[in-house]
């Protein structure tokens, strides 16, 4: 039997909220994301590509809000709906950057060549560890949601 997917997005919307009233940013956005897998969004410049990502992780700037839709996150057997927990609450915080991570596109902080994707994603998870007050060490856990090479990929460069 083929598990379901780790993340199930239905009818994502996204508006701007002005004074004069809302303007629509995303609009039905629908994807799956399977266990084990890797997914790329790709669309020209201005499409939604980082705003889904900043509404899955929950931190859309303040002038955009989620209007509609759900966001499944399977963890343990259940269904978290990301979309209805507060962004700043303890669930969201334990899932951001431990279950979902956001590697952003400019260049002054995107993956470097110059070193390997395991030294950076380690120094990521130091940074989470110090901030939660958790032990410092620096060993990828690409392989907890079911990246199907985890040793040999922390090991390459980007």
């Amino acid at each position: 039997m083929t598990p379901g997917p780790l993340l199930s997005i239905r009818g994502l919307q996204v508006v701007l909220r002005l004074d004069d009233g809302v303007v629509p940013i995303l609009d039905g956005i629908d994807l799956d994301l399977a266990p084990g897998k890797v997914m790329a969004l790709v669309g020209e410049s201005g499409s939604g590509k980082s705003v889904t990502a900043q509404a899955i992780l929950r931190i859309l700037p303040r002038t955009l809000q989620i209007a509609g839709g759900a966001m499944l996150l399977r963890t343990n057997g259940a269904a978290l709906d990301l979309a209805g927990v507060p962004a700043d609450g303890a669930a969201m915080q334990s899932i951001r950057g431990r279950r979902i991570a956001m590697i952003f596109q400019e260049p002054m902080s995107s993956f470097s060549p110059l070193h390997t994707v395991g030294n950076q994603v380690g120094e990521v998870e130091d940074s989470i560890d110090r901030v939660a007050r958790a032990t410092d060490h620096r060993s990828p856990n690409l392989g907890d949601d079911g990246h199907p090479h985890p040793g040999s990929s922390s090991r390459q460069p980007p």
